[in-house]
């Protein structure tokens, strides 16, 4: 997970990335030379992780690449593209989709558990990619983890009921976990720290184009042909970004001669046995079995073992996900709780096309295109706020104006009911995107200034890792939510929003400076 970062300055936010937030490069814990770049430790004569030998410490072991290896390094980053593309595509259309499929199955009621296992499954896998692909290499976990996300999206397709879909839907969130985690990596692995930043960007806004379609010609596919048809649809593309990266050669990035860092296995169990339990008990209760019922009881007990044993393991793990020295950071730890309820009350918009849907009686198309501006928008407010806290440093304005976004678009779900009409939930996505703006461009940016070098890189982990927890929670407390009713879902945010306000209240200003100190 630590492979993740966002671009290589604060003016340079990425557009709105899988995460909740901007996607970006391994942070580097090199200063900038004259030209800008970062120029990584010289590193011994060791395979590199894409499979190739890496020669002696020079100027490509410092990530600068050799010309005979330009060639084939353009195949794997048009391949990384075309997968960023076509998962982008189907993760922004899985609302539209998925609510389609339930009501052909005629189960509704499990909706929620739907978008629950599927964020469940990403959460387990992100807190373990970074750390995996440095042992096994990154093209490998990738290729691998890609083949079977395309079986599994096949798996979707072709499901004839609900258990099938959802068992897809799962394991579509574990396998993207581990191969995009690692698709940024791979560019800072190919070209210079200036080079990433320009391509990753350029990656980040095909994403965000195949984001904006996603939803329209997923509706549009679901009401003239079939929702099946939108994960058919993407599947020659990933194919296609499977073979490139297969393909590629690249010999820029040697290996580590230090002993990697050790995956916090009893961590990441801990992990799956706390959120496990939680999400089934919250998608069953109430619909497949009474919430008094032992079933549920013993659900809600296991999740509590789990949490005590996670909060043992981080305790004693050399590695943890959560690494307690960057959490005693107050101003870090206030940035990341307002990030966690964000995402908490982003998860809610997963369930706006099953609302326009099931509640409000619209067409598939209709209820794709009423996320849309929650995109256009966020990508229109992370520009300027880059800019400005590149020349000020100054984050306070930022936070506290990113918790009254939070309350205005969690207030205005509040009033969603059976009579809403279609330009107030447009209206709302817009809002919502607006608080999207300050997400792009905080958490993945106050790090790098608020803490060390040597911590830059974990915080940002921490902050991608938390983001994706905090959705799994939610995903799992709207499900059960869910069950009394959809419009409950969006009335149940507006906490979530109220909380976050709250937090960004307390937050001061205070940055790293290089003699130590912190001001």
């Amino acid at each position: 997970m630590n492979d993740v970062t966002p671009a290589d300055s604060p003016d340079q936010p990425d557009q709105p990335n899988q995460f909740g937030g901007a996607a970006g490069l391994p942070a580097r814990s090199g200063r900038p030379d004259r030209d800008g770049e970062h120029d990584r430790p010289d590193q011994p004569d060791q395979p590199n992780q894409f499979g190739g030998a890496a020669g002696p410490p020079t100027q490509a072991a410092k990530g600068r690449p050799r010309p005979e290896s330009l060639g084939r390094g353009r195949v794997i980053f048009a391949g990384l593209v075309c997968s960023n593309c076509a998962t982008m595509f189907l993760i922004a259309g899985s609302g539209v989709y998925t609510a389609s499929a339930m009501t052909e199955f005629n189960a509704m009621h499990l909706l929620g558990m739907a978008f629950a296992l599927e964020s469940l499954a990403r959460c387990f896998t992100v807190s373990l990619a970074g750390r995996l692909g440095q042992r096994v290499g990154r093209r490998q976990l990738f290729l691998a983890a890609l083949a079977v996300y395309c079986a599994a999206a096949i798996i979707c397709a072709t499901a004839t009921g609900p258990g099938g879909f959802i068992t897809g839907r799962a394991l579509m969130g574990l396998t993207w976990g581990l191969f995009e985690v690692n698709t940024f990596a791979m560019m800072a692995d190919l070209y210079t720290a200036r080079q990433a930043t320009k391509r990753a960007g350029y990656a980040q806004a095909l994403g965000l184009a195949a984001m904006l379609a996603a939803g329209p010609l997923t509706g549009l596919m679901s009401d003239h042909f079939s929702w099946r048809v939108s994960l058919w649809a993407a599947l020659p593309l990933l194919v296609i970004a499977w073979l490139m990266v297969a393909a590629g050669q690249c010999q820029t990035e040697a290996r580590s001669a230090a002993r990697p860092e050790p995956i916090d296995l009893a961590g990441a169990v801990a992990l799956a046995a706390t959120l496990v339990p939680f999400s089934l008990a919250m998608a069953w209760g109430g619909s497949v079995r009474p919430w008094s019922s032992p079933a549920i009881l013993w659900l809600l007990g296991l999740a509590l073992a789990g949490a005590i044993g996670l909060v043992t393991a981080e305790r004693r793990a050399v590695a943890p996900l959560l690494p307690a020295r960057i959490l005693r950071h107050r101003p870090f730890l206030v940035v990341l709780l307002i990030a966690m309820l964000h995402n908490m009350v982003a998860a809610a918009g997963n369930y706006l096309p099953a609302f326009a849907q099931s509640v409000l009686g619209t067409t598939a198309t209709v209820s794709g295109l009423v996320g849309s501006p929650s995109l256009l928008t966020a990508a229109i407010m992370a520009g300027p706020l880059g800019r400005y806290l590149a020349r000020s440093g100054r984050y306070r304005a930022v936070v506290v104006l990113w918790g009254v976004l939070l309350v205005a678009a969690g207030a205005l779900f509040a009033t969603f009911g059976a009579a809403t009409a279609i330009w107030f939930i447009v209206l709302t996505s817009a809002v919502q995107g607006l608080a999207q703006g300050p997400m792009q461009v905080v958490p993945y940016t106050y790090p790098i200034i608020s803490l060390p070098p040597d911590q830059v890189a974990a915080g940002i982990a921490v902050m991608a890792f938390a983001g994706v927890f905090a959705n799994t929670l939610a995903n799992g407390i709207f499900a059960a939510v869910a069950n009394t009713g959809l419009v409950n879902v969006f009335k149940v945010s507006v906490l979530f929003a109220l909380l976050a306000l709250v937090v960004s209240l307390v937050f001061r200003d205070r940055s790293f400076r290089p003699g130590g100190m912190v001001r």
